[in-house]
């Protein structure tokens, strides 16, 4: 028959008793100097202990996570706008080609390829503001969702 044995340690067998113990912040004595030890003194963390935060968190991301959101960002909204001006240069200079007169028989139709403003460039227009007021909208709303995270300005840049 095996006997099985139970091994009960005190956490001071690894401090060399009692006696090792760091001494409290009020009263100065040892804990196991027969001096009473207070609650509120229990739930503090001594002096000595320090915690170091490798890399601070806002709102669950980094410095490094909030400036590249912040990046994105903005270069979605410079993206958006240089192709908006792309298709208004389009634009002019279909209108500058075509001049701004044109003379038909009554009854034909102009052309779409005619037109100085087509079809296809106004599509492209409307879509191109669209996605101008996105690009402004997500930007705002991520400097607003930085604000209430509390994230320092320059985070942001």
């Amino acid at each position: 028959m095996l006997g099985i044995g139970l091994l009960v340690m005190s956490p001071w067998a690894f401090t060399g008793g009692m006696a090792a113990a760091e001494p409290t912040e009020e009263g100065g004595g040892k804990a196991g100097s027969g001096a009473p030890i207070r609650v509120d003194q229990l739930l503090r963390l001594p002096r000595s202990f320090e915690v170091k935060v490798a890399d601070p968190r806002l709102a669950g991301a980094t410095r490094k996570d909030w400036r590249e959101r912040f990046v994105a960002a903005r270069a979605a909204l410079e993206k958006a706008q240089r192709e908006l001006d792309e298709v208004r240069d389009e634009i002019e200079q279909t209108a500058e080609s075509t001049g701004g007169w044109k003379m038909l028989p009554p009854g034909a139709d102009m052309s779409a390829a005619d037109s100085p403003l087509s079809y296809r460039l106004t599509q492209e227009l409307r879509h191109r503001r669209e996605d101008v007021k996105e690009a402004e909208h997500q930007l705002t709303e991520l400097d607003v969702e930085a604000n209430l995270a509390a994230v320092p300005q320059d985070w942001r840049e």
